[in-house]
Order: C-alpha cells, then sequence, then structure tokens
C-alpha cells in the first residue's frame, strides 16, 4: 500500500496491534483442531477440552481487540479520529453484548429454571 508510508507512527502501532491481535487469534483458534491431531488417540478427554475451552477463550479476546483496532484504524484513516474512535467503541460494545453478556443471561435463565 503507497499511503503507508504517510500515516503517523501511533496509526502504524496500531496497526501493528491489529495485525498482531489477528495472527493470535488464529493460531488460538487452530490449536485445538492441530493438537487433536498430534494427541490422537486421546488419553484424556476432559483435559483435553478444557484446555481447548481456553485456547479458544483467549483465541476471542483477540479477535475481539483485532476487530475494535481494526475498526478504529480504517475509520480514523478515511474520516478522521473522533469518529473512529466512536465506532470502535461502538464496535466494543457490540462484541461485549452478543459474544458475552447475551450468553450469560441466557446461562442464568437455564440455571435458573433448572433450581426450579
Amino acid at each position: 500500500m503507497s499511503g503507508f508510508s504517510q500515516i503517523i507512527q501511533s496509526e502504524k502501532w496500531l496497526f501493528m496491534a491489529t495485525f498482531i491481535c489477528s495472527l493470535a487469534s488464529l493460531i488460538l483458534f487452530a490449536a485445538p483442531a492441530v493438537q487433536h491431531r498430534m494427541l490422537r488417540p486421546l488419553r484424556n478427554r476432559a483435559d483435553f477440552k478444557d484446555m481447548a475451552t481456553r485456547q479458544i477463550l483467549v483465541g476471542v479476546v483477540m479477535l475481539a481487540l483485532a476487530l475494535v483496532l481494526a475498526a478504529s484504524l480504517v475509520v480514523s484513516e478515511v474520516f478522521g479520529h473522533a469518529l473512529g474512535i466512536s465506532v470502535a467503541t461502538g464496535v466494543a460494545c457490540l462484541i461485549v453484548v452478543v459474544w458475552y453478556w447475551l450468553p450469560y443471561r441466557q446461562r442464568n435463565k437455564l440455571c435458573e429454571r433448572e433450581e426450579r
């Protein structure tokens, strides 16, 4: 991209953080599949599932960071920093609601039903 050299230093750091978070999320999402093949046959499925779940959840956090950073970077470059920060904040709120709050709420409802 020819314009990359023209962006300010802080945006270059933002770009690198976005890139690193993206790579980390892809590595963490792929890890359970690769590990499953390397560990065949699985000796301890419960431990493997716990490890895979932790890796996937950390991957989700890395993906969420990458999405927020990417939204900030792109919108800031096109429309300015104020709108970039606003859009990134909106993306972060949407991720928190859809990925964390809704499942948390659903799990609590299921637990309440089971207790009855």
